[in-house]
């Protein structure tokens, strides 16, 4: 079926389609939904012209992340006007739904006070038998290496994440009036907007901040996630590059620090697979980007299809959803020579 055999209805259909993967995509798939998002894109190549345009106006959006409630009644206009024809509403309304759904999350945190605060909900309990990505209700990010476990306890004040095994790494989504907290062998590790990396081990919890800065410190947290904003606990602030192991039976006055240059950080982050946000990067750069982090390798046979624009964004450990979606949406033949190699040709 060709793009001009589609009429209206059709049109309109998979532009709400596209919307809707696009908010999936951007929270983090699961794997059933990953594999319904590839039998989507492979239903035709319109699906995929529809999704990466969707994909590169949704940046646009992020314009509207500059404001926040307490900045002003209503976002500034400027925001909406970053170049957007006249007539972007048409491409945007599935978006609108999204829009609105967010006034209302703003209105009823607005009004939390007004009926007795947030209601409260049970905790969330996250095992990792192989690695595992994870995308919390705030935004934050969990990356966590094989045998990671935790468990995840949000109030309206704090925003509380049990370490009770193995080892993750934190990307934090800001939020000032509610702190992030690791607790972990009986230290908390606090934290705002940043990213940082914990280990627990049998008798030390180890700390290794990568963006932004923490603190590590003695629990002052009760059981019902209440804190005394008062107490000024003993403790030790993080930065960027900075790495240290907290024995159990120490005092927090005792803790060590040590500095870690971006080869070592490397070697202690080895585990770790990132997003990889393509955006009409070529293909070739792409590759690149997933070779030098796994041991199965892409290899381009036709050297025109390096040019190739792509705009995607992947976890940088699924080679083999990366090569799915080259082998639905493009003129491009995948061939599986062996276990460590993937060779790309075109059709």
């Amino acid at each position: 079926m060709s793009v001009r055999e589609f009429n209206s209805g059709d049109d309109s259909r998979i532009e709400a389609e596209a919307a809707e993967w696009l908010i999936k995509r951007d929270r983090g798939f699961t794997a059933e939904e990953q594999d319904a998002f590839f039998q989507w894109l492979g239903q035709s190549a319109v699906h995929g012209d529809c999704f990466a345009r969707h994909q590169k106006t949704w940046k646009e959006f992020d314009f509207l992340a500059q404001w926040m409630p307490e900045h002003s009644g209503e976002p500034n206009p400027d925001l909406l006007a970053n170049g957007m024809p006249r007539k972007w509403w048409k491409s945007w309304r599935p978006y609108m739904a999204l829009a609105a759904s967010l006034v209302i999350a703003i209105t009823l945190w607005s009004l939390r006070d007004e009926f007795g605060g947030l209601p409260e909900r049970p905790a969330l309990h996250i095992v990792a038998s192989d690695y595992g990505y994870h995308v919390l209700e705030d935004g934050s990010e969990l990356d966590m290496n094989r045998g990671a476990e935790v468990s995840v306890e949000f109030s309206e004040g704090i925003r509380l994440v049990k370490l009770l095994a193995g080892e993750v790494h934190f990307t934090v989504a800001k939020n000032p009036n509610r702190p992030f907290v690791v607790r972990a062998g009986g230290a908390d590790v606090r934290a705002v907007g940043t990213a940082f990396n914990v280990l627990l081990g049998s008798d030390s919890l180890e700390v290794l901040v990568t963006e932004g800065k923490v603190r590590v410190e003695q629990a002052v947290l009760s059981d019902d996630l209440k804190v005394d904003t008062d107490a000024v606990p003993i403790g030790l602030d993080l930065v960027p590059g900075q790495r240290s192991v907290v024995p159990f039976d120490l005092d927090a006055s005792e803790f060590e620090t040590t500095n870690v240059d971006e080869e070592e950080m490397g070697l202690l982050l080895s585990w770790k697979h990132e997003l990889l946000d393509f955006d009409t990067t070529p293909l070739r750069e792409a590759v690149i980007e997933f070779n030098r982090r796994n041991d199965v390798q892409l290899v381009i046979a036709d050297d025109s299809l390096g040019d190739l624009p792509i705009v995607v964004s992947f976890r940088s450990n699924n080679v083999q959803g990366f090569a799915r979606l080259l082998e639905l949406t493009f003129e491009i033949e995948v061939e599986r020579t062996s276990e460590l190699e993937i060779v790309l040709r075109k059709r």
